[in-house]
């Protein structure tokens, strides 16, 4: 017999513990001396470094198969079907439901989403790659109806000063694109009825959190 949970691990004890991690950690000052060692290592983890190593990635499985369907998404996750599936009516004004996915990579967790929620639900997906973002959109338009279905490029974890347009601009765009919109939704901030990261936050530097 399988069993799946929604999570498997203590939030409050992961908290506790980051919190005596970062009380423990170098001050500024004692930290400075370590910039020229550390400038290496900054370049490596940028945003747009590993961007363009998950480029090269999905250059290389252009196919979308490396990554099966997650099909226990709705399984670990149930409360997405139950937030979804519903015909209730609108949030915020809009018709349908928003599920937001960040860094989809080539679309293996929209899948089973796309198949399962009802009409009333869309999915964006974004991706730093954009490579990984072409890769999604022609899987899922291979897969099944892509209707309520839209994907982007744009990276959360990159500071105002290292991208022309801030990510909530993003969503809000690719939002109005795929719904056609004629009416001014004047903040993005909320309009995601559901965001989804899987195995994301890990590869995103702490200091970018």
């Amino acid at each position: 017999m399988v069993e799946y949970y929604d999570n498997d691990f203590s939030f409050e004890e992961h908290q506790l513990e980051m919190e005596e991690k970062l009380q423990s950690m170098p001050s500024t000052s004692e930290t400075a001396e370590q910039d020229t060692i550390d400038d290496d290592e900054h370049v490596k983890l940028h945003p747009n470094t590993q961007a363009q190593c998950w480029d090269g990635f999905h250059t290389s499985h252009s196919t979308g198969n490396f990554f099966k369907p997650r099909r226990y998404i709705m399984k670990c996750f149930p409360c997405i079907l139950d937030h979804c599936a519903t015909e209730d009516s609108t949030r915020m004004g809009r018709p349908k439901r928003l599920v937001l996915e960040v860094g989809c990579g080539s679309g293996s967790s929209c899948l089973p989403i796309l198949r399962n929620c009802s009409e009333n639900t869309i999915i964006l997906a974004c991706d730093c790659s954009a490579k990984a973002v072409d890769v999604c959109k022609s899987v899922v338009q291979s897969s099944t109806d892509a209707k309520n279905f839209g994907a982007f490029v744009s990276d959360p974890s990159l500071e105002s000063d290292e991208s022309d347009t801030y990510f909530a601009q993003d969503v809000k765009r690719a939002h109005r694109q795929l719904m056609d919109e004629t009416t001014t939704i004047d903040d993005a901030v909320g309009l995601a009825d559901i965001v989804l990261m899987v195995f994301v936050l890990s590869a995103v530097p702490p200091k970018r959190v």
